[in-house]
């Protein structure tokens, strides 16, 4: 006779697994949006390092025109915070080319498209639940051999 599954970590697995699902995928549809934004030359006015142990950051800050109205955007990737390597990427009084939404030109990045932050958030929401499952069905299997 076969005992009734347990089904506490594979919901567990669901539970854990899809918050990290969501977020990712909201990032990765905010990195899409952001591959037919317009592009406009920019200057990094600011590019410094902040924080230290495990809470580095990078804070940047470019300046950039449209027609006669200057804008200011301080994020380098879409759902993503700036990182030290940014600040080395994006020095003061640098070059640098700006992506923005025409309907809302404050909205912008200097790297746009998909970030590899919210491709990371989908494997592990994914892997989550499978690894969950995997190993209840390991584990019935084991239970029901010594039955």
């Amino acid at each position: 006779m076969t005992r009734p599954r347990n089904l506490v970590l594979p919901i567990a697995g669901v539970i854990f697994g899809l918050p990290f699902l969501i977020v990712g995928l909201l990032g990765i549809r905010a990195g899409l949006a952001t591959r037919n934004w317009v592009a406009a030359p920019g200057t990094v006015l600011t590019s410094e390092r902040i924080g230290m142990g495990d809470h580095k950051e990078g804070r940047i800050e470019v300046d950039f025109a449209i027609g006669s109205l200057r804008y200011h955007c301080t994020a380098v990737h879409p759902w993503q915070n700036n990182t030290w390597e940014d600040t080395q990427a994006f020095p003061p009084g640098a070059s640098t080319v700006v992506y923005y939404d025409p309907a809302q030109p404050g909205h912008c990045f200097l790297k746009p498209g998909v970030s590899s932050g919210s491709i990371v958030f989908v494997a592990v929401g994914l892997v989550l639940p499978i690894l969950a499952f995997v190993s209840q069905a390991k584990n019935d299997a084991a239970v029901n051999s010594r039955a």
